[in-house]
């Protein structure tokens, strides 16, 4: 049985152990016991209360799981409109939320996955790339590319220019996002459609094959990843799934980033 000591702090001396305990205050105080041997000498009372300890644990850690498993249930009081509308609940209903939820994570397992490394320094520097790229086309008289690179109509521009300027906050903040979706991405193309219900097309495992196979060679160039991530990042942009019946990976990813892992709760 564990070791119970209640300790009192004195003037002089740090502690002093006591044999004895209370909850109330005053020196008229009921006292009870603290044990420091066996419970009334008895092992089996003893063995008892263990096993009633661990039981406590187990249902402790089933009651952690229970509540990372998504449940569509509309009457829920943690569910909204919104969560319904966006489609988080139909999209996990079922996924046990303290496995899916660390394969978003942005930090890389050097030990045991040292070839994420090339991805992680690499997606920052390619984000800043393709932004510095966008505000050189002025330089060249080619401001009408922003403001179709601003629209979201394929066959029209909008009336304002796409934003070249950002705080370098927002761009580390833009950067990361992009970062744990393609370590995400790449977590999960691969798994069995029993461990895995995110959709990818074959366009994409393909891309993500390639660019799996290139972080895995000795010292890829920055060259050949940035020409990859780039492969890799326009498939899944240009993807469209409004008349699909399957959630695209972005869409899949960003269902999962809505759960709070720390609160067990969506944001």
């Amino acid at each position: 049985m564990p070791r119970y000591i209640f300790l009192t702090l004195c003037s002089g001396i740090m502690w002093i152990e006591h044999d004895v305990q209370s909850i109330f205050k005053g020196p008229a105080s009921p006292y009870f016991p603290v044990c420091t041997t066996p419970l009334l000498g008895d092992a089996e009372i003893d063995d008892f209360l263990q096993q009633g300890l661990e039981a406590a644990d187990l249902n402790d850690l089933e009651e952690t799981r229970r509540s990372n498993i998504i449940i569509p249930d509309t009457q829920s009081e943690c569910t909204s409109h919104w969560l319904n509308h966006g489609g988080f609940l139909h999209t996990l209903a079922s996924k046990n939320m303290t496995k899916l939820y660390p394969l978003t994570s942005a930090r890389v397992d050097i030990e045991n996955e040292p070839e994420l490394d090339h991805i992680q320094r690499s997606v920052p520097t390619l984000i800043a790339q393709c932004l510095e790229g966008v505000r050189d086309w002025g330089k060249w008289g080619w401001e009408v590319i922003h403001f179709w690179l601003n629209s979201t109509q394929i066959t029209m521009e909008s009336n304002k220019p796409f934003q070249l300027y950002y705080d370098p906050g927002t761009v580390a903040r833009y950067s990361e996002f992009w970062l744990r979706f393609i370590l995400f991405s790449l977590h999960t193309f691969e798994l069995n459609p029993g461990d895995n219900d995110v959709n990818y097309t074959m366009g994409q495992k393909q891309v993500l094959h390639k660019l799996k196979e290139l972080i895995l060679k000795e010292s890829p160039t920055n060259v050949d990843l940035h020409s990859q991530l780039l492969d890799v990042s326009n498939l899944f942009i240009s993807q469209e799934d409004f008349e699909s019946n399957s959630t695209s990976p972005i869409k899949y990813f960003c269902c999962v980033m809505g759960w709070d892992s720390a609160k067990e709760w969506w944001r």
